[in-house]
């Protein structure tokens, strides 16, 4: 199955374990917007990585100090602020009316261990075996995303807060800026 933004490529959809669950709005990234409103600025998308808390999820993170649009998918500019808490693929169209009605976001939460290739990643070519984890950033048309970025591209062990931070997986195979295919390994990594 694929989307804009993501593709499953082992196993597929119909072997994965999903939820669909009540979605908390975040001020800092959301603002106001109703995030299942496919004309909103802060609608969700499909490849976004949502954190369960308290039996919803919702995009963790702080908002960007700045939402201009770019040419790739970048990093919000208020710095690197990796997810603490487990994180989820969001695997539902854009727009979706099912969606709307009930208010619940459907994401992708086991067995770990599955494939995807993604493109709302922030990454290089170079990034083969990097962890990667979930930031807040820009999709080119401007639109703040929780998305995943390589340990590299976010400086992990150059300035990052000390605390600990919750990993996705690791880049399997960098297929160029911004595109890569990532092998799902939850884990949580300590920042000295």
């Amino acid at each position: 199955m694929a989307g804009r933004y993501v593709e499953l490529t082992n196993p597929g959809y119909s072997s994965l374990f999903t939820r669909d669950l009540s979605y908390t709005n975040n001020q800092a990234v959301d603002g106001a917007a109703d995030a299942f409103d496919p004309d909103s600025s802060a609608a969700l998308h499909e490849g976004e990585w949502l954190e369960m808390s308290g039996g919803s999820f919702s995009r963790g993170g702080a908002a960007p100090a700045d939402q201009a649009a770019g040419a790739v998918l970048q990093l919000a500019l208020a710095g690197a602020d990796p997810g603490t808490a487990p994180c989820f693929l969001n695997f539902q169209e854009r727009g979706r009316y099912d969606a709307q009605v009930t208010r619940k976001a459907h994401c992708i939460v086991g067995p770990e261990g599955f494939e995807l290739r993604t493109k709302m990643i922030i990454c290089s070519g170079q990034d083969d075996g990097d962890r990667v984890f979930v930031v807040t950033g820009i999709l080119p048309s401007g639109a703040v995303v929780r998305c995943l970025a390589s340990a590299t591209a976010i400086g992990l062990g150059n300035g990052l807060a000390a605390g600990t931070y919750h990993s996705v997986g690791i880049i399997t195979q960098a297929h160029g800026q911004n595109d890569a295919s990532v092998l799902t390994q939850p884990a949580s990594i300590t920042q000295a």
